[in-house]
């Protein structure tokens, strides 16, 4: 109670005084254990109107006029509950007291009030909770009881309690499980709850809101954080809308499979069961089954997706991706990938992905093939596994690679624990390898991790790519993108599909572009050809893509008013009247709205180019749309500012025809050579 810096008082449900701290003393120098609460604290000779301690509810609050707020668990005695009330002094005190309760949950399950009659079968004597036993008599009374009722089954898990044991010692390790215990005890006070094997708690209860199970989640994580036993991962398994036709054991166990999905995997702590999910675990568990085989024939094949330099637009790296090549064909990496994080098997895959990755850039550099770099992907558990730089290190030494020629991907996710991963992270740049962040603006991007960790490039997500086309969404895309570039790292734009989106890319000083616009993944026989192949792509083809797909879908299409360039349309013929523009291109006549262009150039095609060229500009164009066959033109002219002077420009225009009418479509931007 003493290590509470808080003003604290336990008061039992006689109003009873039981236990108050220091602080307490200083505040109330009168207060005496076994006084009644409302005579010790107000002065009153009757207990409060508002008093917690005779309600039955989790958590109340006093009136606004009150300065104190009280907290109240449910603490097993024998085969009652007793009424436990925490008052807190200072309401300003109010991000303390959501964590107070689960502080003091050690110090009451000590007291005598939580113990349990030892002769008292029905109940586990390590947590005061029911045994199992108990536990399916209640719980199957409890669904009869209540035929029209809904009612959901939850099994908690201490992670890694075996371990925390060990290190920690037996009275720590079931101080926290009587902990935890008391905390399901009291989420679900209104159900049966149960000690359900070594390390786990089951609770039967009536079905509540989605809310109110984000809620427990969040009440077990405060109480995570003000344990003595640091890192403790708390995991949950449900089974919601339990069928009350069958055994309460059955009902157990469906609880108990959705658990074991998630038991190995950090990112998530909740599962629910479903209809597939035995499915799943079935087909999990072929996969684990199967795994040593498949490294031992060497079934997992490495395909390699190229990067292209954006403004050669030439070959310049790739990225290792793993494909599962069986009898049957190609397993998706999405169907095992997950399977084998969850299990630790993915430690196994990291290091025969990387290892095959040096063996084939041995390969290239044996047959004189220019070196770029392959990246690969180095998932969290492997990052945490025991030596890895230096296994790392073995083998790319082993095959006598410069180490810059294989950089280390990392998942922004990951990059988040930044603290934790620094010393590995470290320990690889140190070693010589380079750090490439993955999937960044997936999630929280991981600001602080560009902070703490040295990264050579930034891959930017697919999320983020999905972006261009949408005003806000490229402002976002256009700060990230300046962010890297002020911290001076290398930009890569995964996720790119389209002609759209690597123009603005482009435009905006991406470095390198990773995406289906280019390649997809290739087996290594044929990346190997596309490398020899060395073929750039014309820029004039990529802009007549994406002019084509404005002229097919004009009026649901407005990538163009956002589009790095000049875009607008106009009428082919007659007055050649301007039917759309951007503001790229208002902003290159020197106007900030399109009414002010409109004005200076009349409305008109006419009008955008210097009248000395125009006759020359038009007759050209009419000349290359009949020798193309209505397709593409390729114009340069001058374009008259609103100070009067002239600037060059290139026009790259597509002849469309749309209800009834002949429109071209135009990419317009500044000549710089």
């Amino acid at each position: 109670m003493d290590g509470i810096a808080l003003g604290t008082i336990i008061i039992d449900s006689d109003y009873n005084v039981v236990e108050y701290n220091q602080p307490v003393q200083k505040i109330i120098p009168n207060i005496a254990k076994n006084a009644k609460c409302y005579h010790a604290l107000l002065g009153k000779d009757e207990p409060c109107s508002f008093c917690p301690v005779i309600r039955k509810q989790d958590c109340v609050a006093l009136p606004e006029s009150a300065t104190e707020s009280v907290l109240e668990i449910t603490l097993p005695a024998g085969n009652k509950h007793h009424m436990l009330s925490f008052l807190i002094n200072d309401q300003r005190h109010q991000p303390a007291i959501n964590c107070l309760k689960y502080n003091l949950l050690g110090y009451c399950l000590n007291t005598p009030t939580a113990s349990k009659p030892q002769e008292d079968h029905d109940l586990d004597r390590a947590t005061g909770l029911y045994n199992m036993q108990a536990f399916l008599r209640h719980a199957r009374k409890l669904l009869d009881d209540n035929p029209y009722d809904s009612f959901n089954l939850l099994i908690s898990d201490i992670k890694n309690f075996q371990q925390i044991t060990a290190t920690y010692g037996e009275d720590k390790a079931q101080a926290l499980l009587r902990g935890v215990a008391q905390l399901t005890q009291s989420c679900y006070s209104d159900g049966v709850v149960a000690r359900y094997g070594v390390d786990q708690i089951v609770s039967l209860y009536k079905a509540r809101s989605l809310d109110k199970q984000v809620q427990t989640v969040k009440y077990f994580k405060e109480f995570l954080q003000h344990t003595e036993i640091p890192n403790v991962i708390i995991k949950f398994g449900i089974y919601e809308d339990v069928d009350k036709g069958i055994s309460v054991t059955h009902m157990c166990s469906k609880a108990l499979l959705a658990l074991n999905t998630i038991i190995h995997d950090f990112r998530r702590v909740f599962a629910k069961y479903d209809d597939n999910t035995s499915q799943k675990q079935l087909q999990a568990q072929k996969y684990e089954a199967r795994f040593n085989k498949a490294i031992e024939n060497e079934e997992f094949v490495i395909w390699y997706q190229p990067k292209y330099d954006t403004y050669t637009e030439k070959i310049v790296g790739a990225e290792a991706l793993v494909r599962w090549q069986t009898e049957k064909g190609i397993i998706s990496p999405g169907e095992f990938l997950p399977v084998f994080e969850a299990d630790g098997l993915i430690e196994q895959l990291d290091k025969y992905v990387f290892r095959h990755v040096c063996a084939q850039q041995k390969k290239w550099q044996d047959a004189g093939r220019a070196m770029i770099p392959i990246s690969v992907n180095v998932s969290r558990s492997s990052l945490f596994a025991h030596d890895i730089v230096e296994n790392y290190k073995n083998i790319i030494d082993e095959y006598g690679l410069e180490r810059k020629y294989v950089p280390i991907e990392i998942t922004e996710s990951v990059a988040l624990e930044n603290l934790k991963i620094k010393p590995i992270a470290d320990a690889f740049t140190k070693a010589g390898f380079l750090l490439h962040m993955d999937d960044f603006g997936s999630g929280r991007s991981c600001l602080n991790g560009l902070n703490v960790l040295h990264f050579e490039a930034i891959k930017l997500d697919k999320s983020l790519i999905d972006f261009i086309g949408h005003k806000n969404g490229e402002l976002v895309l256009s700060y990230t993108m300046a962010l890297g570039k002020e911290l001076g790292v290398q930009l890569v734009a995964e996720g790119v599909e389209t002609a759209s989106q690597m123009l603005f890319l482009k435009h905006k000083g991406c470095d390198i572009i990773q995406g289906f616009y280019y390649s997809k993944p290739l087996p290594a026989d044929e990346f190997e050809a596309k490398l020899l192949e060395a073929k750039t792509t014309d820029i004039k083809e990529n802009i007549k893509l994406v002019l084509a797909d404005f002229a097919a879908s004009p009026n649901s299409n407005s990538l163009y008013k956002h589009m790095p360039g000049g875009f607008f349309s106009y009428e082919a013929f007659g007055d050649e009247r301007i039917l759309s523009s951007n503001s790229y291109l208002w902003e290159m006549f020197g106007f900030d709205n399109e009414a002010d262009f409109m004005d200076h150039v009349h409305g008109s095609f006419k009008g955008i180019v210097s009248p000395d060229e125009l006759d020359a500009v038009e007759e050209s164009i009419a000349q290359q749309i009949k020798d193309n066959h209505r397709e593409m033109d390729f114009v340069k002219y001058h374009i008259v500012h609103k100070d009067g002077s002239k600037l060059p420009v290139v026009d790259y225009g597509h002849l469309a025809h749309q209800d009834n009418k002949d429109i071209f479509y135009v990419f317009l931007y500044e000549d710089k050579e």
